[in-house]
């Protein structure tokens, strides 16, 4: 995409329940956002209490990648989509996939390598295949001797969202070594709160992945 956010991460530590960490995350967006909410019940309280390295492990480098890039994948395969090029004399593509401009992803490979270390293998395989219902939104395309040019359905059509990312609340509740919950609260356009929360796990290759997308 063209308009890509910006992020900025703060971290607040202060300490709600056993085991509970509010995390504040403020997303810079080209568009006019006003955003935030609270939380004032931990979705989950537990006896774990995590060492200093590994607290700070998880709140100054894996919940803001995994925030912000399920904030990108919701935006790249249901929010927004990607901007793309127009076929030669307006034509409707042949192959169903217009030609994505995008200055991140040159190749279907490298937007999925993306969601599959961001989710579950589940939940990246649904998003990947079919995120809205509707079959594929990104495939390489062939045209000519070109090959491997990342391409958008040309069928996609954005879902309805009106949530606002703009600086959300995030609230962490470590559960192990290898588990922990996340809480987003978000608003929507009209001002009401909604609270969302997810499962994210250590996998046997180290990375954390959220069990699925916070939409």
């Amino acid at each position: 995409m063209n308009n890509k956010p910006a992020l900025i991460f703060t971290i607040v530590f202060a300490v709600i329940a056993v085991a509970t960490v509010v995390l504040t995350v403020v997303l810079l967006t080209s568009e006019d956002q006003n955003g935030g909410g609270s939380v004032t019940t931990p979705a989950y309280t537990g006896d774990y209490a995590p060492d200093e390295d590994f607290k700070n492990e998880i709140l100054d480098s894996v919940a803001p990648r995994l925030i912000r890039d399920n904030y990108k994948v919701l935006q790249l395969f249901y929010t927004v989509g990607m901007s793309h090029k127009p076929e030669p004399y307006d034509n409707i593509p042949e192959d169903g996939y217009y030609t994505a401009v995008s200055s991140e992803f040159s190749t279907a490979e490298e937007l999925f390598e993306l969601v599959e270390r961001t989710f579950s293998k589940e939940t990246a395989q649904r998003i990947i295949t079919n995120p809205l219902g509707e079959g594929a939104v990104y495939s390489n395309r062939k045209i000519g001797n070109e090959k491997g040019l990342l391409g958008i359905n040309m069928d996609f059509t954005p879902m309805d969202y009106d949530l606002i990312w703009e600086d959300p609340e995030i609230r962490v509740d470590f559960i192990s070594e290898e588990a922990c919950i996340i809480t987003i609260t978000l608003k929507t356009l009209t001002g009401v709160v909604e609270v969302k929360s997810m499962h994210l796990d250590k996998y046997e290759d180290g990375l954390w992945r959220l069990e699925n997308i916070i939409i």
